[in-house]
């Protein structure tokens, strides 16, 4: 069993309670009106995929937690993905990728790796949206202990300097860096 499938039924509450969603700086930053197909990388109980499915027509959320997956709303495809196994579609498919509160999870040195494998499926002139944790920040390394406590699993939280280093090697435009206390979003947008 995955270490989220154990937590899905509180995951919810968990980030509701200490206010980690940011659907609403997300979902600004995405040009919604030049979007029919989005994929959401490591969307968890899909909250950010059941909060654009109003706007955006195809969302697909992937995630390697059955359990998580489940909170999807009927708007919203899903599927069961091991992201170090690549991103099972077609080349230049998505209008916008996003990805929220996931990038940190993936073992060290495999975020070039992923976001190669983003700018593959985004189409040109495509939008990559990524929120995360700030990996210098004090708050950040609480969240870290945190759950190193509850996954049993080492974090790699990456800082904003050295992900927008990773973009722009692969073929992304930053367009748009908000940071605040110790969160941040950025847009890329694929050359």
């Amino acid at each position: 069993m995955n270490r989220f499938d154990k937590v899905s039924n509180y995951y919810n509450k968990f980030m509701n309670r200490f206010s980690l969603y940011k659907e609403k700086e997300v979902g600004e930053l995405l040009t919604i009106k030049n979007i029919d197909s989005l994929l959401d990388i490591g969307a968890g109980t899909c909250h950010y995929s059941n909060y654009l499915s109003k706007d955006i027509k195809h969302i697909m959320a992937i995630d390697n937690s059955v359990n998580m997956l489940k909170y999807a709303d009927d708007l919203v495809s899903t599927k069961e993905v091991d992201v170090y196994n690549g991103i099972p579609f077609e080349d230049e498919i998505y209008d916008a990728v996003i990805m929220c509160d996931f990038i940190h999870h993936l073992k060290k040195g495999n975020h070039q790796r992923l976001i190669n494998e983003v700018s593959r499926v985004l189409k040109k002139n495509g939008e990559f949206v990524i929120y995360d944790f700030e990996k210098t920040h004090f708050k950040t390394k609480i969240l870290y202990l945190f759950e190193l406590f509850i996954f049993f699993q080492k974090m790699d939280y990456i800082s904003v300097k050295d992900l927008i280093k990773i973009l722009e090697n692969n073929n992304f435009e930053i367009t748009k860096q908000v940071i605040d206390d110790y969160t941040y979003v950025i847009k890329g947008v694929k050359k």
